[in-house]
C-alpha cells in the first residue's frame, strides 16, 4: 500500500510539478496546474505506473487527487 501511494504521488508530482504538501489540494480545472492537457498527462502517468487502462468514463471521473485514489481502489482494486 505504501508503495502504491509513492507511485501515485510521484505521478502527480511529475505531471504537475508540485510538492507533496500540495497534492491533496489538486482539483481538475480548479488548480492552475491541472488543465485538460494535464489531465491527459496524468492519466498516461497513472496508466504506466499501475499498468492499467482508463476508459473515457474513468478519465472524466478523475477530478481530484482524492477522487483518483478512490477510483483506483473501486475500479482497479488498487489500495492507495
Amino acid at each position: 500500500m505504501a508503495e502504491n501511494l509513492q507511485k501515485y504521488n510521484a505521478a502527480f508530482r511529475e505531471v504537475f510539478g508540485v510538492d507533496d504538501s500540495l497534492l491533496n489540494t489538486l482539483v481538475y480545472k480548479q488548480s492552475d496546474e491541472w488543465n485538460s492537457m494535464g489531465q491527459i498527462a496524468l492519466v498516461s502517468a497513472l496508466e504506466v505506473a499501475f499498468r492499467i487502462d482508463f476508459d473515457m468514463e474513468d478519465i472524466f471521473a478523475l477530478t481530484s487527487y482524492e477522487v483518483g485514489k478512490e477510483l483506483l481502489r473501486t475500479k482497479f482494486d488498487i489500495e492507495i
